[in-house]
């Protein structure tokens, strides 16, 4: 048995050495509109996280003020990728004949919100004869921005004022009327009362299920490039699920990217597949969360697995326990010795239906107090009450 587990640890080790060697470093350049947001900081967190390392890929990241900055740079070649780009703003430009590309959504719907210091100013109704921000021609600001004139009949002046701070200063310093933002952008004023909500993205039909921004590539880039892109987005998407996980490190490398305050994300609740807050314990190799967190911090320099990387390593432990239980590593023993699976482990219960689709876990809900995940539910692991409004 000590052979099979040995000989198991070492297909699944030569597997993963296989796969992380295939790939040499390569470089990508791209523009990206607006620093600091939460959907623009993609690549920022899961450059930090190692997530582009993993799939050999070193990223070369400028920030603009918004659309026309990040989609010129593309167009002329000085680098592979332009994100955060405004989806009209993309379509005119391969409409004109440069070659630019789309190769994926990156946001649909929007969080950008326009708020005023003048106390007149509460609704959109309110903003006409007055001045109303928007981030550079062809942006989502400015589409958006001309989808609240349209639909709303207004007759506000559209006006460019760059990225979300310098648009903060333009309102605060009375050069424009309306200021537009992202969160966690003007949150702060909001809340000390020096600025107030007047409108947000989706109250224009536009917006609402539609994709407002997109990623583009250079043609000649994506044509000469295309496997280092390929990887691009595979370790693009890998960084959106990492920051939507419960790993608490992403508030804080976020809050440190976009400076803003950690107590913004006091008291909220969310959910995942699997946070290290978590207490299972189960006969797999590991024997217990606590256990598997120790192991996967020892490893990587003190890190914390989220989701990801702990159903990986319960991927591995499974099968380990298929093959010991089969007692051999013919293929169709130990995949019925899989499926016929039903067990405790440290990632939660394990069971699988007819279709081979895991039916068993309970992904948990957990809120953030003092910076770390508290469980809510379900009940056999909770640590703690919700709270409301802690302030």
């Amino acid at each position: 048995m000590t052979r099979i587990h040995n000989l198991t640890a070492a297909v699944i080790a030569l597997a993963w050495l296989g796969a992380t060697a295939a790939f040499a470093d390569d470089l990508v350049k791209m523009t990206i509109g607006q620093r600091g947001n939460w959907d623009t900081s993609i690549t920022h967190l899961g450059d930090k996280a190692g997530i582009f390392k993993k799939h050999g890929l070193q990223l070369e990241m400028i920030y603009t003020s918004g659309s026309g900055e990040t989609l010129q740079p593309v167009i002329s070649g000085s680098v592979d990728l332009g994100l955060a780009v405004g989806t009209l703003g993309a379509m005119a430009a391969y409409a004109k004949g440069a070659p630019v590309r789309i190769i994926g959504a990156q946001a649909t719907g929007a969080a950008d919100y326009w708020y005023a210091k003048n106390p007149d100013i509460k609704t959109l109704k309110d903003t006409n004869g007055h001045t109303i921000a928007f981030s550079t021609n062809g942006s989502s600001t400015n589409s958006v921005v001309r989808a609240f004139i349209d639909e709303f009949k207004l007759t506000a002046k559209p006006q460019a004022t760059g990225n979300p701070s310098a648009t903060l200063t333009a309102v605060m310093t009375d050069q424009v009327d309306v200021g537009w933002a992202a969160p966690p952008f003007g949150l702060k004023e909001m809340d000390e009362g020096k600025i107030h909500l007047v409108a947000r993205a989706t109250d224009a039909a536009l917006v609402r299920g539609q994709t407002i921004r997109v990623l583009v590539a250079n043609a000649d880039a994506l044509a000469k490039r295309k496997d280092v892109i390929e990887r691009f987005m595979k370790a693009y998407r890998e960084s959106i699920d990492y920051m939507y996980s419960s790993n608490p490190q992403v508030i804080t490398d976020y809050a440190e990217f976009a400076k803003t305050v950690g107590p913004l994300a006091e008291d909220i609740t969310s959910m995942s597949w699997w946070t290290p807050a978590v207490r299972y314990k189960g006969p797999d190799v590991f024997g217990s969360t606590e256990a598997f967190n120790a192991a996967y911090a020892k490893k990587y320099n003190g890190n914390e697995a989220d989701y990801i990387e702990a159903g990986s390593a319960a991927c591995g432990a499974i099968l380990q326990m298929a093959i010991e239980k089969a007692g051999t590593i013919e293929p169709t023993k130990v995949r019925d010795a899989i499926a016929a699976t039903d067990t405790d482990t440290f990632y939660g219960h394990v069971k699988f239906n007819a279709d081979g689709q895991i039916n068993s876990l309970q992904p948990p809900v957990f809120q953030l107090v003092g910076g770390k995940p508290v469980i809510l539910w379900p009940d056999a692991i909770k640590s703690g009450e919700i709270r409301f409004m802690s302030k």
